[in-house]
């Protein structure tokens, strides 16, 4: 399983996509990391609008943090990343810089 916590802030796109991309995210986990990750989970927090800053100014930035499975190859992690990455730009039409995505193996 694979779990995404997502955090946006009000207003952004992404808000009202919510449902929608997590079917999607969830779809290229499932693709990216295998079977394993069958049931995964989208979990949003949304924050004020003006709250999300970037290089000391305010910023429309966006943060996805993927729990992944613990032995997950870096040519897998990074291929899964840059799907993640290509998903949430085509999709909420935010600028490539206005997304942080992390990885996280599932026992830290």
């Amino acid at each position: 399983m694979a779990t995404f916590i997502a955090t946006i802030q009000k207003g952004h796109r992404a808000e009202s996509m919510q449902q929608e991309l997590a079917e999607e995210l969830k779809e290229v986990a499932q693709e990216s990391l295998g079977d394993d990750t069958a049931g995964s989970d989208v979990k949003w927090k949304v924050i004020p609008q003006g709250f999300g800053w970037t290089a000391g100014r305010p910023s429309n930035s966006s943060v996805l943090l993927c729990v992944v499975p613990d032995d997950l190859q870096f040519e897998t992690r990074a291929a899964f990343m840059t799907r993640v990455n290509d998903l949430w730009v085509n999709r909420t039409g935010a600028a490539p810089e206005e997304l942080l995505i992390f990885t996280q193996c599932r026992t830290l």
